[in-house]
């Protein structure tokens, strides 16, 4: 896979359960009438104002070694120096929904309607991960038949900001992919314009390169600890021989 890249708002859209659970809701919880009138309303400003549009670029070890530069991480070491002489795939990734749901979430806020404003911002924020989580799918598919026997590929996306990988390495991503065809640009912050947008570079091998023990000096400021999350998730997924990664300690 590697081009421009149409996905569907609806295949994007968090069910209401996972919406609710992002917000701190139990599993299962029945909403109240008005804050189900308020995802309402949200959800339909996120179906008539997404513009989903991404781009794969295929690149090589050399390449991707390449966006790593030393001014380009916040310390010496991060998880990145040990996945890539590792991994066997590698894509450069940029994906938006596009500049009109921004442009709603803002004003929204504007107008006082925060409660829409903030649904309506976590619905957009969860479909553009929901985004990588689905190409990196279709690109393990893809893959699969070239997997050595009996080693199952997984593809995981990085991208600049996480795992020690500083957000001003942006600028070397944009110039090897150059998603302004697509529609993302960078302010001078090196924040993505769309605003719900997101990039990084994929990177699959044997599902054990992306296990790695949160003991890096900025994993203290990590609250989420996604790589944990990421690992669990892993375990979960199917692998294109229709088995199970398993645990994998």
């Amino acid at each position: 896979m590697s081009g421009i890249i149409q996905l569907s708002s609806t295949c994007l859209q968090p069910t209401p359960d996972i919406l609710l659970q992002s917000l701190g809701y139990p599993p299962h919880h029945h909403p109240a009438t008005p804050l189900q009138e308020t995802m309402d309303r949200a959800y339909r400003f996120y179906r008539e104002d997404t513009r989903p549009r991404g781009m794969i670029k295929k690149t090589d070890p050399g390449q991707a070694e390449q966006l790593f530069q030393i001014e380009d991480r916040e310390s010496s070491r991060i998880p990145l120096d040990r996945i890539i002489p590792r991994a066997r795939h590698f894509s450069l990734f940029a994906f938006t929904l596009g500049e009109p749901v921004s442009d709603r979430i803002n004003r929204l806020f504007e107008s006082g309607d925060s409660p829409t404003a903030t649904l309506l911002d976590r619905i957009a924020s969860l479909a553009c991960d929901r985004a990588g989580q689905i190409l990196s799918r279709r690109l393990e598919r893809e893959a699969g038949n070239d997997s050595p026997a009996g080693i199952p590929l997984r593809i995981l996306l990085y991208s600049p900001g996480y795992c020690g990988w500083k957000l001003s390495a942006q600028h070397r991503l944009f110039d090897r992919l150059k998603p302004e065809r697509i529609g993302i640009r960078l302010s001078e912050t090196c924040l993505m314009i769309p605003l719900k947008s997101i990039s990084g570079l994929f990177l699959g091998g044997d599902p054990r390169i992306h296990i790695f023990t949160p003991s890096y000096p900025f994993c203290k400021q990590c609250r989420d600890k996604t790589c944990l999350q990421r690992r669990q998730e892993m375990e979960r997924r199917p692998n294109h021989n229709g088995g199970f990664y398993g645990n994998l300690n």
